[in-house]
């Protein structure tokens, strides 16, 4: 009894804060209760700003955050071409945006988020990729302020074609064509040794 009598003694006034600072002290509490600023940013996007040389075919851009985005947030436009949704890709400052295929999916604990558009980009465009304020962390949290990149610019389209033959001139089948430093998917030759990759 007096060790109870005690402890509600002097505990109690130490327990009652306590309790209300551990109750705010969550993913979701807002960033001024404390003065510090609990917002999400973004860490890292790709293609990478001020990229060059970026696939026109249906090139994803991957959104990557400083804590988990609520996917109900994560929204694109995937019906025209209106700059709609907290995920934002255009080529003309954002006066209309590239149609995506779907809602942007989400990896890493609801830290990344993919977007993939719903067509080939254009050659020799520059992109920029907009995060709004309405994406915001599981408690409710945004942006501090629309996150917006200088952009990527895609490569030139045209079309890689060619023969691999023996000296002999018989076709070879299944080659490994690497196109790598071009920063386009590999392709292999057909029963008579041609490949043709458009960009």
């Amino acid at each position: 009894m007096f060790l109870s009598k005690k402890f509600t003694q002097y505990f109690t006034p130490i327990l009652i804060p306590l309790a209300f600072f551990l109750s705010n002290c969550n993913e979701g509490s807002e960033y001024e209760k404390f003065g510090y600023d609990n917002r999400p940013t973004v860490t890292s996007v790709s293609p990478a700003d001020n990229s060059t040389d970026v696939a026109i075919s249906t090139t994803p851009v991957v959104t990557t955050f400083s804590k988990k985005i609520s996917t109900s947030t994560a929204t694109t436009n995937t019906s025209d071409t209106t700059c709609s949704g907290s995920f934002q890709l255009s080529s003309d400052n954002f006066t209309t945006c590239v149609q995506m295929s779907a809602t942007p999916s989400a990896s890493n604990g609801d830290k990344t988020f993919t977007s993939t558009p719903a067509d080939n980009l254009i050659s020799l465009t520059t992109y920029r990729h907009k995060v709004t304020t309405a994406a915001k962390d599981r408690g409710g949290n945004s942006l501090a302020e629309a996150y917006t990149t200088n952009g990527f610019t895609t490569m030139a389209a045209g079309t890689f074609k060619g023969s691999v033959k023996k000296a002999d001139g018989d076709a070879l089948s299944g080659v490994l064509v690497d196109f790598s430093g071009a920063n386009v998917d590999n392709t292999t030759t057909d029963s008579s040794g041609d490949f043709n990759k458009t960009l």
